[in-house]
C-alpha cells in the first residue's frame, strides 16, 4: 500500500504542476478586471453547482454567469439584490415553465471561445442552470448574506476563521479541520431540500439573517468554535463535504488560486507570515480528505488498489475517503496523503474505464506489466506516463524521476 500512495504522489505532483495551467480547470470569468478575492469566490459559488454536472459547463458557463454577478453583487454594490426573486437586478430568474435560471446581465461576447463551444451565442445574456439548483439557489443566498458581515469578501471571512482558530494554542491539523468547517458552515450546513416552488418565499432571507447572526456569535468564541468542529468530526462529518475539500485544495495547491489569490491575499490582510506557511506545508495537506466521488469508489479502481490489502468486512464496506485515511494511519504512509486520490478524476476514465491495465502504474506495483514501454525517459519530451494516464502536460525529468524508482523501470 505504501507504494501505492508514492504512485499518487506522482500522478499528483504532475497534476499540479505550475509549469503547464492545462492540468487544472480555468474559469471563464466575464470581465478583465475581476479583483483576487472576487475570483476565489466565483470558485467557490461555481463549485456549489458541481453535482452530476459537466465539468466544463460549470467553469465555462457558470463561471461566467457568477463573476458578473459577483461583479455586481460587491463592486457595483448591489449586494444581495443579485439574488432577489423578481428583483430587476436579480441574476436568478423565473422561466415561462415555471423552473429558474441564474442569468448573466452582461451579453455574451461573440469571441467568446468557452461560451461558443456550449451553444451560447454572442449578443444574448448567458443562462446556466445547475442540476440541483434550489438547494444551490439557498446555499448561495445564505453565503453572500454571511459575507455581507465581512466586506463580501469571501477571504475576509477565511480570515475571521483563522484568527478564531489561532486566538489560543493551535495545530496544523487544528487549523486545516477549523477552516475547512468554517468553509462548510457558511454554504452547506443544514441546507435540506428546498423545492423549486418555495424558492420566492421570504423565509430563506430570514433563515440566512438568523445563519449570520449565528456564524458570527460562532466565530467571536474560539472554545465554542473547536468544540464544534470536534463534533463535527467525531460524527465523521468531514467525509461528506466534497465540495469544502475540492475548494481548500485547490486554494492550497493551484498554482492560480493557491499562491497567486489566496496566500497572497491572506498576506495582504495581516495574517502572519509564519501561520500562512503553516497552512501551506507539506504536513497540511496529509490532513486534508479525499473528495468522495464516482471515480475514487470505481469498483475496478478499487479493486486493484487493495488487491494487497486486508480488510475487515466493516472496511471492505467503507467509503473510499474513510477507508483511505484508515489506511492512512494504519500502514504509517510517509510519502503521499488521502486527498491526492482525488486525481481519480482524471485516472479512471483514461485508465480503469478503458482496462488498460498492461500500462496501469498502481498494477505495475504488485506485478509486472508493461508500462516501461510508455515510458519516454527523456527530458527533451512529456511524461508520456502523466500523459496517458492523467491527461496531464509535464516534462519528463529522467534523473528525478520518483516513479521509476518505485516500479524500477
Amino acid at each position: 500500500m505504501k507504494k501505492k500512495f508514492e504512485v499518487i504522489n506522482f500522478i499528483d505532483q504532475c497534476r499540479w504542476d505550475a509549469s503547464c495551467a492545462n492540468n487544472y480547470g480555468l474559469i471563464n470569468y466575464a470581465h478583465n478586471d475581476i479583483s483576487d478575492d472576487l475570483k476565489l469566490l466565483t470558485h467557490w459559488i461555481s463549485y456549489i453547482t458541481d453535482r452530476q454536472m459537466p465539468f466544463e459547463q460549470i467553469w465555462e458557463v457558470g463561471g461566467f454567469v457568477f463573476s458578473d454577478m459577483l461583479k455586481h453583487y460587491k463592486d457595483f454594490g448591489e449586494g444581495m439584490n443579485v439574488l432577489f426573486i423578481g428583483s430587476p437586478l436579480s441574476f436568478f430568474e423565473e422561466k415561462p415553465d415555471g423552473n429558474y435560471t441564474f442569468k448573466s446581465k452582461l451579453l455574451a461576447p461573440k469571441d467568446n471561445r468557452m461560451l461558443s463551444k456550449n451553444n451560447r451565442p454572442g449578443g444574448e445574456p448567458v443562462s446556466f442552470v445547475s442540476r440541483f439548483y434550489p438547494s444551490d439557489y439557498v446555499s448561495m443566498v445564505y453565503t453572500l448574506h454571511t459575507l455581507e458581515a465581512f466586506n463580501r469578501d469571501f477571504i475576509d471571512y477565511a480570515v475571521a476563521i483563522i484568527n478564531c482558530l489561532t486566538s489560543a494554542t493551535y495545530s496544523c491539523k487544528d487549523l486545516v479541520r477549523g477552516l475547512a468547517y468554517g468553509l462548510y458552515i457558511l454554504t452547506y450546513d443544514n441546507i435540506g431540500q428546498p423545492s423549486k416552488e418555495h424558492l420566492d418565499d421570504p423565509v430563506w432571507m430570514e433563515n440566512a439573517e438568523k445563519r449570520t447572526e449565528s456564524i458570527l456569535s460562532l466565530l467571536s468564541d474560539n472554545k465554542a468554535f473547536r468544540s464544534r468542529v470536534q463534533r463535527f468530526y467525531e460524527r465523521n462529518g468531514q467525509y461528506g463535504i466534497k465540495r469544502v475539500w475540492c475548494c481548500l485544495r485547490d486554494y492550497i495547491k493551484s498554482p492560480e488560486f493557491g499562491k497567486e489569490y489566496f496566500k497572497h491575499g491572506l498576506l495582504c490582510r495581516g495574517v502572519d507570515p509564519a501561520l500562512v506557511e503553516v497552512l501551506f506545508s507539506d504536513e497540511a495537506k496529509r490532513h486534508f480528505e479525499l473528495p468522495g466521488d464516482v471515480w475514487n469508489n470505481n469498483s475496478t479502481f478499487r479493486k486493484c488498489l487493495l488487491s494487497d490489502v486486508n480488510l475487515s468486512l466493516k472496511e471492505k464496506g467503507m467509503p473510499f475517503n474513510k477507508l483511505l485515511r484508515i489506511l492512512y494511519e494504519r500502514e504509517g504512509i510517509s510519502i503521499g496523503y488521502p486527498e491526492q486520490f482525488d486525481a481519480t478524476f482524471d485516472f479512471v476514465p483514461r485508465m480503469c474505464e478503458k482496462n488498460l491495465c498492461n500500462i496501469c502504474p498502481f498494477k505495475a506495483v504488485s506485478g509486472h506489466n508493461e508500462i516501461a514501454k510508455i515510458c519516454a525517459n527523456n527530458e527533451d519530451k512529456y511524461c508520456t506516463v502523466a500523459m496517458i494516464s492523467g491527461g496531464y502536460i509535464c516534462k519528463c525529468k529522467p534523473d528525478q524521476c520518483s516513479l521509476k524508482g518505485i516500479l524500477s523501470l
